[in-house]
C-alpha cells in the first residue's frame, strides 16, 4: 500500500506532488490504493496518457488533488478537501465510484469531450460539482449537490445525463450548453439559480426540477422534447 504525506517544509509543500511524471510524458502509468496528502499537488500526470488511478485517497493538498492527462480512468478514489480541484483530467476519461467533495474549486473537471463519470458524488465545492468538456459527455448514477457554483456543467452538445441529482447548488442545478443532449430520471431541485439550462433540440424525460430560485426547466431555442417532465 502507498502511503504518501509530505513534511512541513514550506518549499517542499509548495513545489512538490506526491507523485508525478516530472514533465515527461509517459503511457500506461496506474496508481493504485494509497494516501496522498499535504503535497502542493497529489498527483500530477499532467503530460502522460492511458492512467489508471484506483483506490486511491487524495486530499488536503494545497493545489489540486489528482491531475491527469488524456485518457484517463478513475476508480473507487476519493480526491477531497484540495485547495484547488479534486481532479483535473484530459478528454476521453472515466471516473466511476468516486468522490470529489469539499474542494476549493471544482469537483471534477475534464477537458475535451467523450468523458463518462457513473456513479459519482462531487459535494460542497468552492465551484462547480462537475465540469465536463468537448461534447460527447455522459453523467449517470451521480449526484452534485451544495456546490458553491453549479452543480453539473457540460459543453459542445450531444451530451447525456441520466438517473443524477443536482440539488441545492449556489447557481443552476445542471448547464449544457450545445444542442442533441439528452437528460432523463434526473432530479435538480432548490437551486440558486435554474434547475436545467439547455439548448434545444433537446431530449428531457422524467425530469423532477422544483424550487428553484429562476425557472425550472430553462430551454433556448425550438424542438426540445418534453416528457413526463415535473418542472412546474
Amino acid at each position: 500500500m502507498l502511503h504518501c504525506t509530505s513534511s512541513h517544509d514550506t518549499i517542499l509543500k509548495e513545489f512538490t506532488a506526491g507523485i508525478t511524471d516530472g514533465g515527461v510524458s509517459r503511457s500506461g502509468i496506474i496508481v493504485t490504493h494509497g494516501t496522498i496528502t499535504n503535497f502542493f499537488q497529489g498527483i500530477n500526470l499532467f503530460v502522460s496518457s492511458l492512467i489508471t488511478i484506483e483506490g486511491m485517497h487524495v486530499s488536503q493538498n494545497v493545489g489540486t488533488g489528482i491531475i491527469a492527462g488524456s485518457p484517463a480512468t478513475v476508480t473507487d478514489t476519493t480526491a477531497s478537501g484540495n485547495g484547488i480541484a479534486g481532479m483535473e483530467l484530459g478528454g476521453g476519461s472515466t471516473v466511476a465510484s468516486s468522490l470529489a467533495n469539499g474542494n476549493g474549486f471544482a469537483g471534477i473537471f475534464i477537458t475535451g469531450g467523450s468523458n463518462t463519470v457513473a456513479s459519482s458524488k462531487a459535494t460542497g465545492n468552492g465551484g462547480n460539482g462537475m465540469e465536463l468538456g468537448g461534447g460527447s459527455n455522459t453523467v449517470a448514477s451521480s449526484r452534485a449537490n451544495h456546490n458553491t457554483f453549479g452543480g453539473i456543467g457540460m459543453s459542445g452538445g450531444s451530451n447525456a445525463i441520466a438517473y443524477t441529482t443536482a440539488k441545492r447548488n449556489g447557481d443552476a442545478g445542471i448547464f449544457i450548453n450545445g444542442g442533441s443532449n439528452t437528460v432523463t430520471d434526473t432530479k435538480a431541485d432548490a437551486n440558486g439559480f435554474d434547475g436545467v439550462i439547455l439548448n434545444c433540440p433537446s431530449n428531457v424525460l422524467r425530469l423532477t426540477a422544483m424550487g428553484n430560485g429562476s425557472t425550472n426547466l430553462d430551454e433556448t431555442g425550438g424542438g426540445c422534447t418534453n416528457l413526463d417532465n415535473n418542472a412546474p
